[in-house]
């Protein structure tokens, strides 16, 4: 996606005279980096870690899991309550960014 982001660069080489090549040593440059993230780097890491490696469980991740799953429980439970709410604090939240894209008084004097 990156390197879609710079093929507009290829494209004005006729246009702008100047440093023509800009565009080619970006998108070498970012294929390079891929080439090396996709194939170098897992073959380093085996070679760099060792074979056993010990799992741990995050705390956190203990902690919350049980009140995340109550939490997505309730809202489908509720749902014919959750959907309408969540519509609502939509429609409000739309309202509020058009009520604030006017102009500024402070701004206009």
């Amino acid at each position: 996606m990156i390197i879609g982001v710079h093929l507009p660069l290829l494209t004005l080489v006729r246009i702008e005279a100047c440093c023509p090549a800009d565009g080619h040593h970006i998108v070498f440059a970012l294929i390079g980096c891929l080439f090396f993230a996709l194939l170098a780097v897992p073959a380093l890491a085996c070679l760099i870690f060792p074979r056993v490696t010990r799992e741990w469980e995050n705390p956190l991740l203990r902690i919350g899991k049980p009140i995340y799953i109550s939490i997505i429980a309730a809202l489908v439970r509720w749902r014919w309550l959750a959907a309408p709410v969540v519509r609502l604090m939509l429609a409000w939240d739309a309202f509020l960014g058009r009520a604030a894209s006017g102009p500024n008084p402070a701004l206009h004097g």
